[in-house]
């Protein structure tokens, strides 16, 4: 750790001198702009984004990649890059391209498109104001996905099903987008990043594992009994949990969390030894759905909680 002295200034503000290595390292110069931030007493100095003038670009032959193309660009965007050069052979591969940055890439538009080259470029930033909300709806997103589906499956409404199946094309761009910021190194209020990024990682599962259910029950639309009913509720509530520990962390909270998880696991249990092979496709899903959900609890731990404090609503 290094000491600097505080130098007064006029009559209200104080200056200090910046390390010049840190200066240099960040392409800054005399009448750069930088940020400045209060975190929890301390006060955080960063480079201002709009002092970069030199965009991440690449460039990425995808001729012959399907299946893998949409999962590339999306990898790419959510890597950072601001410009995206991409070789394609096929319609197809077009196709492909073209839909991933019209479903996924929040900010980017195609801005030119030749015979076997596509230019994909950013058009706004990704800037940290954007970071919460976005954040924030892709949980209510799935909040709403879990209530919506158990609906429908009650009901056995085969187009309320489809409806809650789209709804996993807006969780899966909002998490790109969401750790899109947490690679371009932006300055988050979170106590760590790293942890951040893998709850993001398991809420897109957990919208995976719930569209699956629905794509699943399509295919098989049966009756479901009400004790699978009933603990398809449980696990919608246990969600509601984890997001209530995110968002308010309490050690109380954590520890219901490791009892119901317990709870659900006898109950799904139970219910495998005399439930015919399609609801036990269901329970599947729902253990699924269920671990990942638990499985947040580390990295919430490491992400937001510290003594006496708790990140709000």
């Amino acid at each position: 750790m290094e000491f600097r002295k505080l130098i007064s200034f006029g009559k209200t503000s104080f200056v200090m001198s910046i390390p010049k290595s840190w200066i240099q390292k960040n392409n800054l110069a005399k009448g750069s702009l930088v940020s400045i931030d209060e975190k929890e007493g301390d006060l955080v100095v960063s480079p201002n984004t709009r002092n970069k003038s030199k965009a991440e670009r690449i460039e990425i032959n995808v001729s012959d990649l399907s299946p893998m193309i949409k999962r590339i660009i999306a990898s790419l965007y959510k890597g950072g890059y601001d410009e995206i050069d991409i070789t394609f052979s096929t319609s197809d591969e077009l196709s492909e391209v073209q839909q991933v940055i019209k479903d996924t890439c929040i900010g980017f538009e195609i801005v030119e498109q030749g015979k076997k080259l596509l230019k994909a470029r950013k058009i706004s930033d990704a800037i940290n104001e954007e970071f919460d909300p976005v954040l924030r709806r892709t949980f209510l997103f799935l909040k709403s996905m879990a209530s919506e589906s158990l609906d429908a499956l009650k009901k056995q409404d085969i187009d309320s099903i489809k409806n809650v199946i789209l709804a996993d094309g807006s969780i899966n761009k909002f998490t790109d987008f969401c750790r899109r910021v947490i690679n371009k190194k932006s300055n988050l209020k979170f106590r760590k990043v790293s942890p951040l990024y893998y709850i993001l990682e398991e809420l897109e599962k957990i919208g995976d594992a719930y569209k699956d259910l629905c794509k699943y029950y399509i295919e098989k639309p049966i009756k479901l009994s009400k004790e699978v009913v009933n603990l398809y509720g449980e696990i919608n509530e246990f969600f509601n949990s984890m997001y209530d520990l995110f968002y308010k962390f309490e050690t109380m909270k954590l520890k219901d969390l490791g009892i119901k998880k317990k709870e659900i696991d006898k109950e799904i249990n139970e219910l495998y030894k005399k439930k015919n092979k399609e609801e036990c496709r269901i329970l599947f899903f729902l253990q699924t759905i269920t671990d990942k959900i638990f499985d947040t609890n580390g990295a919430i731990i490491s992400s937001v909680f510290q003594p006496e404090l708790t990140i709000r609503p």
